[in-house]
């Protein structure tokens, strides 16, 4: 996590932090190993990229809150979950751009984070 850039620290109206508590931190569905995805120069870009292209913080439709866990590491919480169908075309367009990409790695990734979930859910059934 990159230094003071909690949701709670961030100005929502300056374009290189709007966005950045939400980039700083792990992305559940991408890399739940304690990391971020982006470093903060290039996480700074985005959200201005982001700022320009007409994004805007409305706190009212944050469906994921971010959190500080004991250990420091963020922890996001799904308090207004999205439709299941549209996990399903996030992840069939992710798939799709990275296969257009030649991006095998993120394939592999993505392939082993879908075969855990599986294998978790596949469990929870049983235990039922």
């Amino acid at each position: 996590m990159f230094n003071g850039t909690h949701q709670s620290q961030c100005d929502m109206q300056h374009p290189q932090e709007m966005m950045l508590w939400a980039l700083n931190s792990p992305i559940p569905e991408f890399n739940s190993d304690g990391f971020p995805v982006f470093d903060e120069q290039t996480a700074r870009m985005i959200s201005v990229h982001l700022y320009q292209c007409g994004f805007r913080y409305m706190p009212g439709e944050q469906n994921r809150l971010q959190s500080v866990a004991d250990d420091g590491s963020i922890v996001w919480t799904d308090n207004k979950p999205l439709n299941p169908e549209n996990h399903k075309k996030n992840i069939e367009n992710v798939v799709k751009a990275a296969k257009q990409q030649g991006n095998d790695e993120l394939l592999n990734i993505l392939a082993g984070k879908l075969a855990g979930l599986a294998n978790d859910i596949t469990a929870e059934l049983d235990k039922n």
